[in-house]
């Protein structure tokens, strides 16, 4: 028999099989990750860091099956701040 103190909040919810990506250090190490695609029909890739010019501008390439634009990074996040 449980007592009131092991029961588990009604709202608990576990969240442990949701965990998909790297630790925060590796994340922060990474110079390139994946992101999905839920028409599950391309392959999304984003890089930055790619040389000293392209950190100093926060440049990025975003990489959509074998289409690839170069992105600033400020106007990137300023255009979906809203979304």
């Amino acid at each position: 028999m449980r007592t009131k103190r092991q029961q588990k909040d009604e709202w608990y919810v576990d969240r442990s099989a949701l965990r998909e990506q790297d630790s925060a250090f590796k994340q922060h190490k990474a110079t390139k990750t994946h992101i999905k695609d839920y028409s599950m029909k391309h392959v999304v890739e984003v890089l930055w860091d790619m040389n000293q010019a392209s950190i100093d501008d926060r440049m990025l390439i975003l990489r959509v099956d074998d289409k690839e634009v170069l992105l600033s990074h400020d106007e990137l996040l300023r255009s979906i701040r809203f979304v």
